[in-house]
């Protein structure tokens, strides 16, 4: 059995948040759009070069650059625009959540895990898990894309994280 307390900060369920929106980010797709935003941006550059009696041949660098240009300007944008909420709706979720940061006890075994706080506690069998995510500052234990349990690793020994890791690669958790 692997047992330990932890309680997770803003800090902690920002990191988990984080890891997501990234894992969201590389699953997104962009390509497709960037690609189709470079082609309307080089054409649309080289209709206004034609158009002003331009041979589009002596302009075509032109117009890739101002293509490429355009592309990376939209693929900011999103992220950009992304970014400026991201932040408060994790802060506002943290809030609304309010248990996330009360000291929680976990203890797993083969048969699953249970968490156990102040206002209750709870057992999972790993059935129940869809997979796990793992960086360098939290560990998330996910059963649904939007309910998951945090683990801070700055609160857990590395001896213990491995076993934890071993274990949920042992029962059959993947991991994301």
């Amino acid at each position: 059995m692997i047992a330990f307390t932890v309680q997770p900060s803003f800090e902690d369920y920002f990191a988990a948040n984080r890891m997501v929106r990234r894992k969201a980010w590389a699953a997104a797709k962009l390509a497709k759009p960037a690609i189709s935003f470079f082609v309307f941006a080089t054409l649309a550059s080289l209709l206004v070069t034609v158009s002003a009696g331009e041979p589009w041949q002596s302009q075509l660098p032109v117009s890739l650059v101002a293509g490429i240009v355009g592309a990376v300007v939209w693929l900011l944008v999103c992220y950009g625009l992304g970014e400026l909420r991201f932040g408060g709706q994790v802060r506002k979720a943290y809030d609304q959540i309010g248990t996330i940061s009360l000291p929680t006890t976990f203890r797993f075994d083969d048969a699953g895990m249970e968490a156990e706080y102040q206002e209750g506690s709870s057992r999972h069998d790993w059935t129940r898990f869809t997979d796990y995510m793992l960086d360098d500052c939290v560990l998330m234990l996910r059963r649904s894309d939007l309910l998951f349990f945090l683990v801070p690793l700055d609160q857990v020994d590395a001896e213990q994280r491995n076993q934890l890791v071993a274990l949920l690669e042992r029962v059959g958790v993947k991991r994301a």
